[in-house]
């Protein structure tokens, strides 16, 4: 095992730059490397944007009808909208479509009484989803630009949502312009707690998500979108929705936002071509046109120098806890890459599910997205009722594929380790023979009968994705 030292994670003067820092998520208060990544993002935003428009929602409003904020129907319905500021949930803006005993379809929101304008800017906003009981219809809620703050039609729109019903659950993003409907475009999402920004560079609309909502956004591209004939204009309107179909009074949507933020940036897309050249709103990408790979050379000179300078007085004043905390760094990465070779698992994402026993004949345990590499380890917190009948982990295919079928007999002791049909406080871990690929749909399962009606055991698997949709999540 070769073990890196200071040197390789800090960089020394050859070309033989060991450490690989790619995986590293911004954190103020993480590690040394943890804080560069933080500002490091924080001057590129800093640099293409600058904070016109706040709002944390700490202000109470019983119906959210204020200054600010408008409220009503968007282009359908007339029953089940609702919304409030710092009412229903302290600090948010809620939206909420709750249908009545005769349900109806409703397209309800707020927007923003003052348009953005321009033709660079970002909209970010935190939100977290409550849903109802969905039917195959379902709802949804999230974040819409829209010609002008009016809504008489939706011919010229764009928005990204959330959406959820009996059959799907997932981040779509859909609009029209001109009229003209656009194909919807999906991501497999199901965090309910999530964070949305619309990024507009001149005649480019790009839409993000980020699974963590702020400040530790970690922002996706879902899609962008071209309005070449600049449908949308330079006055654009923000909304925050809810909608429902209506199909049944249960299907209810509850959106609670947050961090609300509107920001300016410095100039539009077209300079590149005409006018005075300024290519001072470009921001910095290796993979992009020619000005976003200048501006990527660029910023990793600047960058370098600024995050070396800034890591060099940190060392200096801090030395103490940063070397103690790149001690800890070393020390997880000898462990990581010891577990690493041990289990043969390329990456670490993990998952767990607590099933409790109650006599029935099949439990959910996890949905699994995409092909997936598996390995499943259960651990018995509550022996099992006395009983010879037998209970194991697999799939459709394969029933007891994962973990063997065992009796109810040999699962009477809390604490031991279940990877095979003879449970024990010491097993042999993360052996090749315990790993398993599992395709799309091949959901994980614990097969259970009438006799076995008590015990609990939680199970832990450990994941690697080998398709780039690969995802297992304890199932709900």
């Amino acid at each position: 095992m070769r073990y890196l030292n200071r040197t390789a994670v800090l960089g020394e003067n050859t070309s033989d730059n060991r450490f690989n820092s790619s995986e590293v998520t911004a954190n103020k208060d993480g590690s040394a490397l943890e804080r560069l990544e933080a500002l490091q993002q924080e001057s590129t935003s800093l640099a293409d944007f600058v904070l016109i428009d706040k709002d944390d929602f700490d202000v109470a409003d019983a119906d959210a009808n204020t200054d600010r904020w408008n409220i009503g129907y968007l282009w359908t319905g007339s029953e089940g909208g609702g919304a409030d500021i710092s009412t229903t949930t302290s600090g948010k803006l809620m939206v909420e479509v709750d249908p009545d005993a005769t349900p109806t379809e409703a397209f309800y929101g707020v927007d923003l009484a003052v348009p953005v304008y321009g033709d660079v800017w970002q909209v970010i906003v935190d939100m977290d989803a409550t849903w109802g009981t969905m039917g195959t219809t379902g709802c949804a809620a999230g974040l819409l630009i829209n010609k002008t703050t009016t809504i008489a039609n939706d011919q010229n729109q764009l928005r990204i949502f959330r959406e959820k019903s009996s059959t799907v659950n997932r981040i779509g993003v859909s609009g029209k312009l001109n009229n003209v409907g656009i194909t919807q475009t999906n991501a497999a999402v199901t965090d309910d707690a999530l964070a949305w920004k619309i990024e507009r560079w001149d005649e480019t609309y790009r839409f993000y998500y980020s699974l963590l909502p702020g400040p530790n956004y970690t922002w996706v591209l879902h899609t962008q979108i071209e309005d070449a004939s600049n449908y949308l204009t330079n006055e654009i309107g923000i909304f925050l929705f809810a909608y429902s179909k209506g199909s049944t009074t249960a299907e209810t949507i509850v959106a609670d936002f947050d961090n609300f933020k509107v920001y300016a940036g410095a100039g539009g897309g077209g300079q590149y071509i005409a006018g005075d050249y300024s290519s001072a709103w470009v921001t910095d990408d290796a993979d992009g046109n020619v000005l976003e790979r200048l501006e990527a050379l660029s910023s990793d000179v600047m960058a370098i120098e600024k995050d070396t300078t800034s890591l060099i007085s940190d060392l200096l004043v801090h030395d103490s806890d940063v070397m103690s905390d790149l001690e800890v760094i070393m020390s997880d990465l000898v462990i990581a890459l010891s577990d690493i070779k041990a289990s043969q698992v390329v990456t670490g994402h993990f998952a767990t599910k607590t099933i409790a026993y109650d006599g029935s004949v099949s439990y959910a345990a996890f949905t699994v997205t995409g092909l997936v590499n598996v390995q499943v380890i259960g651990h018995i917190t509550g022996a099992l009722s006395n009983h010879g009948d037998a209970t194991s982990v697999g799939t459709a295919t394969s029933a007891a594929g994962l973990i063997a079928s065992t009796a109810g007999t040999a699962m009477q002791t809390a604490g031991q380790v279940w990877v095979d049909n003879a449970p024990a406080k010491f097993e042999t871990f993360a052996a090749a023979s315990t790993t398993f690929l599992i395709g799309d749909g091949e959901d994980i399962a614990v097969v259970g009968t009438a006799n076995l009606g008590t015990g609990t055991v939680i199970l832990n698997v450990i994941w690697t994705p080998i398709t780039s949709d690969g995802n297992v999540v304890a199932a709900v």
